[in-house]
């Protein structure tokens, strides 16, 4: 169990884009949020939904991470706004669905399980190549050279916040590119595969 001021650490961490301090954050609130997203959603796909995007949100907004006094509320925050979201588009879909006399049906994505890794790192590498120059040159000296934020913001004569915001863009581009092809993919398991 994670600490209050352990995780206003943590969510410091991650505010620099420490990616192993977001998956520590995740994986101590991701059987709470469970529990308490599925009271709302009735599905186990809704509730996955619901999580992977409030977490999304949250890894694509961490510059504002550093000032937060209570990370636990912050995040019960982005999902509660996520479940409203979602319970709003449910209802939507729903009188749709009614408004052309037809019955809505459970649909799974089945595309996820059927791609190979070998296919998604394909997109991942074509998304790369076609980035501008200088983002292309932030992300691999990231992620193909692991070279830390402060590291990069150094060697390129940036500030910090411009290289972390190039980096969330990269990573943008490569989850919306996947989202194209069919394939909804959980950020911690896109940063994984980078």
């Amino acid at each position: 169990m994670i600490s209050k001021i352990d995780e206003r650490e943590l969510f410091m961490k991650i505010s620099e884009g420490d990616e192993d301090s977001f998956a520590l954050f995740f994986n101590e609130h991701i059987s709470n949020l469970e529990s308490f997203v599925t009271r709302y959603t009735k599905s186990i796909e809704s509730t996955q939904e619901v999580i992977q995007n409030s977490f999304v949100r949250l890894w694509l907004n961490r510059d504002k991470l550093a000032d937060i006094e209570n990370p636990k509320a912050y995040l019960y925050k982005y999902v509660t706004n996520e479940c409203l979201s979602h319970l709003k588009k449910s209802l939507r879909k729903d009188q749709v669905m009614a408004d052309f006399g037809t019955t809505q049906e459970e649909s799974t994505n089945h595309v996820m399980e059927s791609m190979y890794v070998s296919d998604i790192r394909k997109i991942i590498s074509s998304v790369i190549l076609h980035m501008p120059a200088k983002r292309r040159q932030i992300y691999e000296l990231s992620r193909v050279q692991g070279k830390s934020i402060p590291e990069i913001a150094l060697a390129l004569d940036l500030s910090p916040n411009t290289v972390k915001n190039t980096l969330v863009t990269a990573l943008k581009n490569i989850k919306d590119a996947l989202k194209d092809h069919g394939i909804s993919i959980n950020i911690l398991i896109l940063i994984g595969m980078l």
